[in-house]
């Protein structure tokens, strides 16, 4: 009985000139992120926001929502 490798290999080599890698994930790319400056924070979030998304802060009230938000507002 072959192996799931020997399939896959053989799936991908008869998809090859329809669909170049068809069973191959793309490499993940690491995105940009953009710092706090809020050292906690950026540790919480591995670096910081991610640039170019969306991201919704939440928390209760007087959570300090409103000061992460001032603290990534450009001077």
């Amino acid at each position: 009985m072959p192996t799931a490798q020997h399939l896959r290999a053989q799936i991908e080599a008869n998809l090859a000139a329809r669909i170049p890698s068809a069973l191959t994930p793309l490499p993940r790319v690491p995105s940009p992120v953009a710092p706090t400056g809020i050292r906690e924070i950026d540790a919480l979030l591995r670096g910081g926001f991610p640039v170019g998304a969306i991201s919704e802060v939440v928390g209760q009230e007087c959570s300090g929502r409103t000061s992460l938000a001032l603290a990534l507002w450009p001077v």
